[in-house]
């Protein structure tokens, strides 16, 4: 099954040279995150939901899913991105043609590579004949790269080891190897803290490990 994922400028860049190979991800966990102090993880792995009819009880495997507990309440919450073998399909920021029709596939630019020299010469041609668009907006057949998850867990923020601090793309030159989290904690809080999870609340997150399998249509859009 394949699920899709927003990553940002920066981290695509990451991302296709190879230094970024885990995120950190909220989604799925707002309950536990009204009051993460108060929950504490029980077990996490695969699992069989159990359906019953008046006849029948049935048993369906369930995506990777935490569970956690509270006093005497418990739920399982599933990884909404999968587990490991699926596939995420990377939603990026990116430039459309203005006048393609709707969902019609086509040559497309990406945001991330207008650092590019080439494409900064051909930035003024772009924004005649294209137009910016949110990677919220960005359909399947305009993406160009295929994740695959290797691992995933459950945890709280601040738990986050240094090894997975250079994991996530961390690798500022000539700092302390102990500020390192600091620095994570400041990248995570530009992109969270405004959606209401901070460093500082040490929400619960999904800790997803992966790999590039496929980089479609960068050749086609970088030669064009």
């Amino acid at each position: 099954m394949s699920h899709s994922m927003i990553f940002q400028a920066d981290s695509i860049t990451r991302i296709l040279s190879h230094t970024k190979v885990m995120t950190r991800r909220t989604r799925g966990l707002e309950l536990v995150n009204l009051d993460p102090d108060e929950w504490r993880l029980t077990n996490q792995g695969e699992y069989m939901e159990i359906k019953m009819t008046r006849t029948r009880i049935y048993y369906k495997p369930m995506p990777f899913s935490a569970e956690f507990a509270k006093g005497n309440q418990s739920v399982i919450l599933k990884a909404p991105y999968g587990g490991p073998g699926e596939t995420i399909w990377v939603r990026e920021a990116w430039w459309d043609h203005k006048l393609r029709p709707a969902e019609q596939p086509g040559a497309v630019y990406y945001s991330q590579d207008l650092s590019n020299s080439l494409m900064q010469d051909r930035h003024r041609w772009l924004r005649e004949w294209y137009r910016p668009k949110s990677a919220m907006f960005m359909p399947y057949w305009a993406h160009r790269i295929d994740l695959e998850v290797i691992g995933v867990r459950a945890e709280r923020l601040q738990s986050i080891s240094i090894h997975d601090v250079i994991r996530e793309g961390i690798r500022p030159g000539g700092v302390p190897i102990d500020e390192y989290l600091d620095m994570f904690g400041e990248v995570w809080d530009g992109i969270n803290a405004k959606r209401g999870y901070p460093w500082a609340l040490n929400p619960w997150v999904w800790a997803y490990t992966f790999k590039v399998i496929s980089r479609k249509r960068q050749e086609e859009s970088s030669n064009e």
